[in-house]
């Protein structure tokens, strides 16, 4: 037997049934550039020393809608916007409208190694003088925070307002928007001894984080 494969493997075209299958590494392996990842045993020292960003998928009739969530992984206090494409730019977008609401200066931000946080998002957050953290490939749990923030808001507002998700996407985050005050304002949360995300905000910027949730910048 060992004798056949000797003379088939010699004689690549001959002796075969079906043309012989050229491996997708011939030509070498793909060399990307290194990505900065999440320090293994990392803690947030405080608000806006690291928020984690990661996105939804939901479809229906054909039809797919993108949530882009992030959350402070200090504090909680999460944002998320809606959009009929995935891409990079929309990241960006929303991190930059979680920017001017939150009123912590971001150090770092987290996210896994989609398409969406590729070059244009990546590009934004350096030129902020940031650094982007990406997960290991196939490790949710490196972004653990912001995977259980999208179960939470899939299961109390997405799954309540797909009407509007895929018919009205301006009422979507209209309606989002103040979910989300609710959310980051009056919502208890465990992780945080039942306090809510501004609770924990409050002490460390002062009670005007509290009176026009909007205007949070310092």
């Amino acid at each position: 037997m060992r004798t056949i494969e000797r003379l088939i493997a010699d004689a690549p075209d001959k002796m075969r049934h079906a043309p012989r299958r050229v491996s997708r590494f011939a030509q070498g392996r793909v060399l990307r550039p290194p990505r900065i990842r999440k320090p293994k045993g990392y803690r947030p020292e405080g608000p806006g020393d690291c928020m984690a960003l990661d996105t939804i998928e939901r479809r229906k009739d054909g039809l797919a809608r993108y949530l882009i969530t992030c959350i402070d992984l200090a504090s909680r206090f999460s944002f998320a916007l809606a959009f009929r494409t995935r891409s990079s730019a929309h990241a960006a977008l929303t991190l930059r409208c979680a920017q001017i609401v939150f009123p912590a200066p971001l150090q770092r931000v987290l996210s896994d190694n989609g398409g969406e946080f590729a070059k244009h998002f990546h590009d934004a957050i350096v030129s902020q003088g940031l650094v982007h953290w990406h997960t290991t490939p196939r490790t949710p749990k490196m972004n653990a925070h912001c995977e259980r923030f999208n179960r939470t808001i899939q299961d109390e507002f997405v799954d309540f307002h797909e009407d509007l998700l895929f018919g009205d996407l301006d009422a979507f985050n209209d309606r989002l928007f103040e979910w989300l005050h609710w959310y980051n304002a009056e919502r208890p949360h465990h992780g945080i001894a039942l306090r809510t995300p501004l609770d924990i905000l409050a002490v460390r910027f002062g009670n005007q984080c509290r009176m026009y949730w909007p205007n949070t910048a310092p």
